[in-house]
């Protein structure tokens, strides 16, 4: 792991932070907020490839009142890129806790 440093507008840190804020609760054993875990999810997926399914999304709220995304069926390939994914947020997590545990505060920031 290395720590590297990520130049942004303000606009850009500010809109990425309110989201991080939500999302990571670092009392979770993977840093997910439960409530964002199924985004989490989709989005990983939709990374992968996975395209929305048009007849399982709506975007006005419906009958609901929320914003529902569906998603096709994955292909192998793209469930194996969810699983490298998924992964990826496991190796995140357990590089944070190492360095912040080693130097004994939080130098890195839970993303």
């Amino acid at each position: 792991m290395a720590i590297i440093t990520v130049q942004l507008t303000s606009e850009s840190f500010h809109h990425l932070t309110r989201i991080l804020d939500a999302v990571i609760d670092d009392t979770q054993p993977n840093y997910i907020n439960p409530r964002f875990q199924p985004l989490v999810d989709v989005l990983h997926y939709m990374v992968a490839g996975v395209n929305t399914d048009p007849t399982l999304t709506d975007r006005t709220g419906g009958t609901l009142g929320t914003p529902r995304v569906g998603l096709m069926r994955p292909t192998v390939d793209q469930e194996a890129l969810k699983g490298q994914l998924d992964m990826m947020q496991d190796d995140c997590v357990t590089s944070i806790r190492d360095t912040n545990n080693q130097l004994n505060y939080e130098l890195v920031l839970k993303v």
